[in-house]
């Protein structure tokens, strides 16, 4: 029980910085929302269910940098 607060808690902080990436990256490219969108589905879907998805939070939060960071670079070079 006591486990399930901090992954809440991780859960929160990383849809905060997926949302301020997001953010930033809609900034550079309006082409990018349908992604973000996705993005933010997913974050949606790990605050639901922190307890089970502890190792799949890590992986999808890993999934969400690379494709934020591809974004930028389409976006830097559009």
């Amino acid at each position: 029980m006591s486990s399930a607060a901090p992954a809440a808690a991780a859960a929160a902080a990383a849809a905060a910085g997926a949302a301020a990436a997001a953010a930033a990256a809609d900034a550079a490219s309006l082409e990018q929302g349908e992604a973000q969108q996705q993005q933010q589905q997913q974050t949606k879907q790990q605050q639901q269910q922190p307890k089970q998805q502890q190792p799949q939070q890590q992986k999808q939060q890993k999934q969400q940098q690379q494709q934020q960071q591809q974004q930028q670079q389409q976006g830097g070079k559009a």
